[in-house]
């Protein structure tokens, strides 16, 4: 697969996921904006591209801040010279009871998943109507279906970005954009409860009896990104992607 001339726009590029699909979308020839809410880590990921001969920058952005989104995206434009992809992978994951949760938290994991992507979809596709094409790949997770003990806030975001994918796809299928939801399924992140499991702990043991598939490693989530946002899904959008 090939990405020859795309410019990428990744949210959570800092690590896990985000990082992975960056790499991996650069080593296939995009120019990549590796955004984070932290611009050390952004800036090491697109450093490690550029080390590899790919063409990235790092940027600084807290997703849940409109001006700092359209910023990073007018900052994207001006650098490469065009916007076709957008990958939202930023994310947080607190866990806490609903009796227990923090309104702050609350506001926090909605305003980073939900309002975050929403904030990067409106501003990526600004540019992406005037270009006449797009792609947009939103993660998502089985716990929006299944729910999570402790985990309601990010299962309501994760539910909410379902549905606001299928929203934006009817809206601007007309212009070429496809946008489309990846729930890959458990992976070893940092931002994961199984990032450090192995097997023999019973926390990875639990994981088995729900996800009898295992474990995988933000490379394999990456080529599944990769997979959307490219050339096999040019007439697909409004899917929500279980893998």
């Amino acid at each position: 697969m090939s990405f020859t001339g795309k410019v990428a726009f990744i949210t959570g590029a800092g690590s896990g996921i985000g990082r992975a699909t960056a790499q991996l979308l650069a080593s296939q020839g995009a120019k990549v904006a590796a955004a984070d809410l932290r611009a050390d880590t952004a800036g090491e990921t697109a450093a490690a591209i550029v080390t590899a001969g790919g063409k990235a920058i790092g940027v600084g952005v807290n997703v849940s801040s409109k001006a700092e989104v359209s910023a990073a995206i007018e900052r994207t434009v001006q650098e490469f010279g065009a916007l076709d992809i957008l990958i939202n992978c930023a994310g947080i994951y607190p866990r806490a009871l609903v009796v227990d949760i923090e309104e702050s938290q609350w506001d926090q994991v909605i305003g980073t998943h939900l309002k975050g992507t929403f904030l990067c979809c409106q501003a990526a596709v600004k540019q992406m109507i005037r270009q006449k094409s797009g792609r947009i790949v939103n993660i998502v997770s089985g716990i929006a279906l299944n729910g999570a003990r402790r985990g309601s806030a990010y299962s309501a975001a994760k539910g909410g970005i379902m549905s606001f994918t299928k929203s934006l796809a009817l809206e601007v299928r007309e212009h070429n954009i496809m946008v489309n939801a990846l729930s890959p399924g458990p992976t070893r992140t940092p931002m994961s409860s199984w990032g450090s499991a192995k097997p023999g702990d019973p926390s990875y043991a639990e994981m088995i009896s729900q996800h009898p598939q295992g474990l995988k490693e933000p490379e394999q989530a990456a080529q599944y990104i990769a997979t959307l946002a490219g050339p096999l899904f040019d007439n697909t959008t409004g899917r929500i992607m279980h893998f």
